[in-house]
């Protein structure tokens, strides 16, 4: 209960003419843990499970949601129904991939480009401080010019979670994203955080279906090079 509290209090989700239908491939692993959180009424959620039961052989999947092979029954899913997006989780839920309601995979760089900017447009008319955020060679240069478009500064980081924290906390920074499907958020002790990211996104999302938006809607400023898979 506090940890899902924790959660919310990181986020606000608008309330939304009707539920966010949402596919959750939660992969047998420890993202099923969290199922309460997103099932909590403040997320406006109606979610299909997948692979809800905490299994460690992962008889459904492998582990990592951004590989092509490990996707096959969330986009089958999504394409054969109809609902808002998509988002699977890897074992230990620290990695997280999204979909669009007809699964087609959105690049995590994609992803991180779409928090930035919003971050972005909270901070910039309210702090004078050098908003820094962390990037590497693997990431997609939509990533570092969206952060540079919204008033941003990029700082690069070796590959790898270790460096990419140990850099966030040398300069401070706000947010950081790695293709492989790590988002890390200063105000979580900057550490990455796969539920924080869905949140996050479930948060955008509110917003854009108010709008009358749908989530490739929501990315397409964003698409603009070609996406390769972890």
């Amino acid at each position: 209960q506090e940890y899902s509290e924790y959660v919310h209090s990181k986020i606000h989700i608008s309330d939304t003419p009707r539920p966010i239908r949402c596919v959750v491939d939660y992969g047998n692993g420890m993202a099923s843990t969290f199922a309460h959180i997103l099932k909590d009424p403040r997320c406006h959620l109606e979610i299909k499970e997948l692979f809800p039961t905490l299994d460690g052989t992962f008889p459904n999947r492998g582990s990592d949601p951004n590989q092509k092979k490990n996707q096959h029954a969330i986009v089958s899913e999504l394409k054969n129904s109809d609902y808002d997006f998509g988002v699977s989780f890897d074992g230990d839920a620290d990695r997280v991939a999204f979909f669009s309601a007809d699964g087609q995979y959105i690049n995590c760089s994609i992803i991180g480009a779409m928090i930035a900017k919003h971050i972005l447009l909270q901070y910039q008319n309210h702090s004078t401080e050098e908003i820094i955020f962390v990037d590497n060679v693997f990431t997609s240069r939509i990533y570092p010019q969206t952060v540079q478009r919204y008033g941003g500064h990029c700082v690069k980081s070796r590959v790898g979670h270790a460096f990419v924290k140990e850099t966030m906390r040398a300069h401070n920074a706000m947010f950081s994203c790695e293709n492989s499907g790590h988002f890390y958020f200063r105000d979580n002790f900057f550490a990455d955080s796969g539920v924080l990211c869905f949140m996050q996104i479930v948060s955008l999302f509110s917003k854009a279906l108010n709008e009358g938006h749908t989530f490739i809607d929501m990315s397409r400023e964003f698409m603009v090079y070609y996406q390769t898979e972890e």
